[in-house]
């Protein structure tokens, strides 16, 4: 899907950073990121848990509030989900995705799985119900992994420095060293 730069495909995130398929000037391009992703792109990608979890008909899907998203009933329907990427094909009327996700068990072991294709475009004969908003969320994403991998906008972690109490080699002091 065009972001403003580049056609992203594929969009994965694991461990902290991004990989990422996509198209530029007509070559195919992939790309692993070491930094952290930006909190942005990760809540971009959490968005689509409730339709991943639908599509998938998961038992779970029936607890999801589909007029409050970010409420309480939603999020607790959906505690044991994660999404991890997408993965796009077709053409700009016959756009299509699968979305990467897993589930956590009660044995602490997860589950790793896909969905099936769907078709996001309300012109595709077999579109899925809620495909206007599964497209904007993936349009979403698709700007957020653009400005990771163009504008490199990464998750900013700060770190303490390890300073020494009275420490007497210290400049800016005003003690220790003579003159």
């Amino acid at each position: 899907m065009k972001a403003n730069q580049i056609d992203i495909k594929k969009v994965n995130i694991g461990g902290i950073g991004l990989s990422a398929g996509y198209v530029y000037d007509n070559k195919d391009v992939k790309v692993k990121g070491k930094e952290p992703v930006h909190p942005d792109l990760k809540n971009a990608v959490d968005k689509l848990r409730p339709y991943m979890m639908e599509i998938c008909e998961w038992s779970e899907s029936e607890g999801i509030d589909w007029k409050n998203l970010e409420g309480s009933i939603t999020s607790e329907a959906c505690i044991k989900f994660g999404v991890s990427g997408i993965q796009l094909s077709g053409t700009d009327k016959q756009t299509s995705v699968v979305i990467s996700g897993y589930k956590l068990l009660k044995t602490n072991k997860t589950l790793f799985f896909h969905t099936p294709r769907i078709f996001i475009e309300v012109e595709h004969e077999d579109h899925y119900e809620r495909c206007e908003e599964v497209k904007e969320i993936v349009q979403e994403i698709c700007f957020e992994a653009e400005a990771y991998i163009i504008n490199h906008k990464y998750a900013v972690y700060q770190q303490e420095l390890p300073f020494k109490d009275g420490d007497d080699d210290d400049p800016y002091s005003g003690e220790g060293g003579e003159e």
